[in-house]
């Protein structure tokens, strides 16, 4: 049952990246107008990132990684980095308010 709500408030969060109208009244009044034709047929938000479904959202965001590396010379010495996120994964940490930086 959590699950449901964690996703429902991800969705809600990710309107904006999402196949999903955030703006119903705006949406409906556009819907014949030849910049929303636009808007959809080239599947990006006003940022020109990429819309998706939920699905292929989450599976983007699971490409994000921690890398743990050693150098030659000190191979019991590790230290983690976190990936840089892909502009997509970036607007998804800020709609939901997560700094990825510090995440541990």
């Amino acid at each position: 049952m959590m699950v449901c709500y964690v996703e429902w408030h991800l969705r809600d969060a990710l309107k904006p990246l999402l196949f999903q109208d955030h703006d119903r009244t705006g949406a409906e009044a556009e819907r014949s107008s030849p910049v929303a034709n636009r808007k959809r047929g080239r599947r990006r938000n006003d940022q020109s990132l990429p819309i998706s479904s939920f699905t292929d959202m989450m599976a983007h965001l699971a490409t994000q990684t921690l890398n743990t590396a050693a150098l030659p010379k000190a191979p019991n010495a590790t230290f983690t980095t976190l990936a840089k996120p892909t502009p997509l994964q970036a607007a998804v940490f800020d709609l939901i308010g997560i700094d990825p930086t510090r995440v541990q």
